[in-house]
């Protein structure tokens, strides 16, 4: 029987309950209201509503340290599903320790590295589709947790062998000419600007940096303009990218 299922059965009534009222607590939310409004009536609206609930009183929640391991857990794994498409999946687990930058400016290059290899610009992708590989431009998502950044590439194919030999050959190949690296700034660069006057951009950018830096980063475009091309290629280059997984979704 699967480990989940086991793990999922064994889940009691009191076992919800429990994560629900520690975890599902204003004591533990934070709201964020983006557009033209008027803050002290929007404070008064969530203070009125608030009022008319009531809450257990809030536990203490311990976060434990945990020492993760460098090695992702599972190297590859296939699993068959109603798909018309097969689905792939590569992800990498990057250990940023031992480089000596902020950690948002690391995780800025790693993104960079990865969006100008995979994005839909990217020359891998054109080659990929005028090869009839891919169809549509691979998808590029990061989660990032203490001192890992974890890039995900995933794509569809009928050609899961080709795609997945094809994007570890060009992450291993960290060859980056300073005018893509240029070209990728500016485009992030008006990517920023474009969505500081979207109110639904601003209002995910800010939760987002409540959550990961228990603060709000107000010099995003400082980090973007002032980065260097020569710390770009030493993160790279300090990055061990041997640590990946692989994921494929086969048809039934």
């Amino acid at each position: 029987k699967d480990d989940k299922v086991i793990s999922l059965n064994s889940i009691t009534k009191e076992n919800l309950y429990t994560c629900y009222n520690t975890f599902y607590h204003p004591s533990n939310m934070f709201l964020v209201v983006t557009g033209n409004i008027n803050p002290e009536d929007v404070i008064k609206l969530v203070k009125d509503n608030m009022s008319k609930r009531k809450f257990d009183k809030s536990q203490k929640i311990k976060i434990k340290s945990y020492d993760e391991p460098n090695e992702v857990a599972l190297k590859n794994e296939v699993k068959k599903m109603d798909v018309n498409i097969p689905k792939v999946g590569i992800g990498y687990k990057l250990n940023i320790d031992g480089i000596n930058l902020p950690y948002k400016q690391i995780y800025n290059y790693l993104s960079l590295f990865f969006e100008i290899k995979f994005d839909s610009t990217s020359l891998l992708g054109e080659k990929l589709k005028d090869n009839k590989i891919i169809n549509d431009d691979l998808y590029i998502t990061f989660t990032a947790v203490d001192n890992f950044i974890c890039p995900y590439i995933l794509g569809e194919t009928k050609n899961a062998k080709k795609l997945i030999s094809a994007i570890q050959k060009e992450v291993l190949d960290l060859n980056v000419n300073k005018s893509d690296f240029e070209r990728k700034v500016n485009a992030t660069i008006a990517s920023l600007i474009g969505a500081s006057d979207n109110i639904y951009a601003i209002n995910s950018k800010i939760m987002n940096n409540i959550i990961k830096y228990n603060k709000v980063i107000t010099n995003d475009y400082d980090l973007i303009k002032n980065m260097n091309y020569n710390d770009f290629k030493k993160v790279i280059k300090h990055i061990d990218f041997s640590n990946y997984l692989t994921y494929i979704i086969k048809s039934k």
